[in-house]
């Protein structure tokens, strides 16, 4: 089965239909409804045959996305060419935001800060903890049922 394309090749319409749209498709039922198939004609289809052709989806997205990642790759000077290009512009901002964005890509974006205050409600939940404890160990003392509140 080193021949995808041959394999493809061989298989009836229906089924051709439903492993290109199972190989977009995160779910079963998804590539049966755009593949046009009817619920149960796919069902009727034999377990092994619908593993094998789940399968070979599977080997149209991986050979697909190895194919876009090749096409990425090799568009990758051009695009950073394109970016660097950016720091000759005519306009400021434009220079300005290709420098951050190459600074960005090289050396690390500017860690953002970020603060909150926290203190008032880890303060509220150790007093709600403090009395919720104080009221169990009461009610073990006097035999009785914990009930919650709101405080």
């Amino acid at each position: 089965m080193s021949d995808l394309g041959a394999i493809l090749d061989t298989l009836e319409d229906a089924k051709l239909d439903y492993v290109f749209e199972r190989s977009k498709a995160h779910s079963d039922r998804v590539a049966i409804k755009k593949a046009g198939i009817a619920n149960s004609s796919f069902y009727k289809w034999p377990a092994a045959e619908r593993k094998r052709l789940a399968e070979l989806a599977q080997q149209v997205r991986r050979d697909r996305t190895i194919q876009a990642l090749r096409v990425i790759d090799a568009a990758a000077e051009k695009a950073a060419d394109v970016k660097v290009a950016g720091l000759d512009s005519k306009k400021e901002y434009i220079r300005q935001n290709t420098a951050s964005e190459i600074l960005d890509r090289t050396i690390g974006k500017t860690p953002e800060r970020h603060e909150a205050d926290v203190t008032i409600q880890v303060e509220d939940a150790r007093g709600k903890f403090a009395r919720l404890v104080d009221r169990y160990a009461a009610a073990r003392e006097e035999g009785g049922d914990i009930c919650e509140d709101d405080g």
